[in-house]
C-alpha cells in the first residue's frame, strides 16, 4: 500500500503536468489561430480598400467618358479644320484616305464622301482632335498597377488556411488532459482500504483470542464451556489466516493498476513532446508568415497610393477635356462676335463713303452756285484754284477675315451650353461634383 501511494503521488504530479503542458500548448494554439484570423482579416481590409478603389475608378472613368461623349457629339464644321487642297498636293492632304473596298469610321460622330474612289471626310467632331493616347497610357499604367495588387494579393490568399490546417492538424496529435485520474486512484485506494481494514479486523479478533486463551491457561477456576469455546476459536484460525492472506493478495493486486496509470501519465508525457516539436514548427510557420504578410501588406499600401494617383490623373484628364469641350464653345461665340464685328465695321464704312459721297454732290452744287453768281466778276487771273471740283474722299477698305461660316443653329447650341458648361466646371473645381 505504501508502494502504491508513492506510485499515485507520481500519477498525480504526471497529470498535473501533463495537464499544466497541455494548457499551455492549448493557448498556443489559440494564439495561432488568433494570428490566422487576424491575417485573414488584414487582407479583407486591403482586398476591401480594392474593392473601394475600384468603386472610385469606375466613376472616374464614367466621367471621363461622359465628357468624351459629350465631345463625340459635338459636331466641328469642316470650316474649322479642313483646307481644301490643290490639284498638286491632292495626293498629300491627309484627309483624303486610299479605298480598301470596305467603309471604316473616320471617327466618333464623322462621315464620309466616296470621290474618285477616295474617301473624303466631310466633318469631325471635338473627340477626333483629342489625343486619347494619353487616356490609353494612364489606363494601360493602371490596369499594370492593378494586376500587380491581385498578385500580391493572390500570395497571401492560402496562409490563413495553412496556419488553420497546421494548427488542426497539430491540436489533432494533442493528448486529451481532461479526464483526471483522481477518480480512479480514488477507487483504488479505497478497494485496498476496504482490504486493509479487513485484514485489521481479523488480526484484532486474533489478538483478542489469543488474550483470552493466555488469561483461560492462567485461570485455574475458568469453566469447561469456555475453554471449549477457545478451543473452536482456535480451529478456526487457518480459515482466518487464509482470508487475511486473500485480503493481501488483493491488496497487490490493485497496484499494478496504479502503475499502469503512471505508465498512461507517462506516455502523455512524451506524446506531448511530439506536439510541442509541431508547436515549434508551427512558430516559425508563423514568423515567416507574419513577416510576409507585414512586407505584403507594406506594398500593397504603396501600390494603393499609386493607384490614387492615377485616377488624379484621370480627373485631371476629364477635367481638360470638360475644359477642351468650353473652350470650343466660347471658341464659336469669339468667332461669332469678330463675324459681327466684321460687318459691322464693313457697315459702318460703307455708311461713311455714302455720307460722304452726298456730302460732295452737295459742295459740287454749292461750287457751281458761287461760279453762276460771282465767276463772272472775277478776274481769271485772281485764285485760279477756285474752279476746281472738290477731292474725292477715299477709304480703303481691305479684304474682310477669313472666318469660318457659322450656322446659326451652332451658335444658339453653343450660347445656350456655354454657361452651363462653366458652371459645371466651377462646380468640378469645388469638388461638388
Amino acid at each position: 500500500m505504501q508502494d502504491s501511494a508513492r506510485v499515485a503521488v507520481d500519477v498525480v504530479a504526471l497529470h498535473a503536468k501533463v495537464r499544466w503542458m497541455v494548457d499551455g500548448v492549448l493557448e498556443q494554439f489559440k494564439l495561432a489561430s488568433q494570428v490566422a484570423k487576424t491575417l485573414g482579416e488584414q487582407r479583407m481590409r486591403v482586398i476591401q480598400e480594392a474593392k473601394e478603389w475600384d468603386a472610385l475608378r469606375a466613376q472616374y472613368v464614367m466621367a471621363l467618358d461622359q465628357v468624351l461623349d459629350a465631345c463625340g457629339a459635338q459636331v466641328v464644321p469642316s470650316s474649322f479644320w479642313h483646307v481644301s487642297p490643290s490639284a498638286d498636293d491632292a495626293d498629300d492632304d491627309v484627309f483624303l484616305l486610299e479605298p480598301n473596298g470596305i467603309h471604316e469610321d473616320a471617327g466618333a460622330g464623322s462621315s464620309t464622301l466616296k470621290t474618285n474612289g477616295k474617301r473624303k471626310v466631310m466633318t469631325k467632331t471635338l473627340r477626333d482632335f483629342i489625343d486619347e493616347n494619353a487616356i490609353e497610357d494612364a489606363n494601360d499604367k493602371i490596369d499594370d498597377e492593378r494586376n500587380r495588387l491581385d498578385d500580391l494579393l493572390a500570395s497571401t490568399a492560402h496562409a490563413q488556411y495553412a496556419l488553420e490546417a497546421h494548427v488542426t492538424a497539430a491540436s489533432g496529435e494533442l493528448v486529451d488532459a481532461t479526464d483526471s485520474p483522481s477518480a480512479v486512484l480514488d477507487l483504488l485506494r479505497d478497494e485496498q482500504k476496504k482490504a486493509s481494514d479487513a485484514m485489521a479486523n481479523h488480526l484484532h479478533g486474533i489478538m483478542a483470542h489469543l488474550q483470552q486463551v493466555e488469561h483461560a491457561v492462567r485461570d485455574e477456576d475458568a469453566a469447561p464451556q469456555d475453554i471449549d469455546l477457545l478451543v473452536r476459536d482456535t480451529d478456526e484460525l487457518p480459515l482466518i489466516l487464509a482470508e487475511i492472506q486473500d485480503f493481501a493478495k488483493q491488496i497487490a493486486a490493485v497496484h499494478p493498476q496504479f502503475v499502469t496509470l503512471r505508465r498512461v501519465e507517462e506516455d502523455r508525457l512524451h506524446a506531448i513532446s511530439h506536439t510541442i516539436h509541431a508547436l515549434e514548427t508551427l512558430e516559425t510557420l508563423m514568423d515567416e508568415t507574419l513577416a510576409h504578410q507585414d512586407q505584403v501588406e507594406s506594398d500593397a499600401r504603396d501600390i494603393l497610393g499609386g493607384l490614387h494617383a492615377h485616377l488624379e490623373t484621370l480627373d485631371a484628364l476629364r477635367s481638360t477635356y470638360a475644359s477642351y469641350r468650353l473652350a470650343y464653345s466660347k471658341l464659336v461665340l469669339e468667332l461669332d462676335r469678330r463675324a459681327r464685328y466684321s460687318a459691322a465695321a464693313e457697315q459702318l464704312l460703307l455708311g461713311a463713303l455714302q455720307t460722304l459721297d452726298t456730302m460732295r454732290d452737295e459742295e459740287e452744287r454749292d461750287r457751281a452756285l458761287f461760279f453762276a453768281e460771282q465767276g463772272g466778276y472775277l478776274p481769271d487771273d485772281l485764285c485760279l484754284f477756285v474752279g476746281n471740283p472738290p477731292p474725292r474722299t477715299e477709304i480703303s477698305i481691305g479684304p474682310r477675315e477669313d472666318l469660318p461660316a457659322l450656322k446659326e443653329e451652332l451658335i444658339a447650341e453653343v450660347r445656350g451650353l456655354a454657361p452651363v458648361l462653366s458652371r459645371r466646371n466651377v462646380d468640378l473645381l469645388e469638388g461638388r461634383l
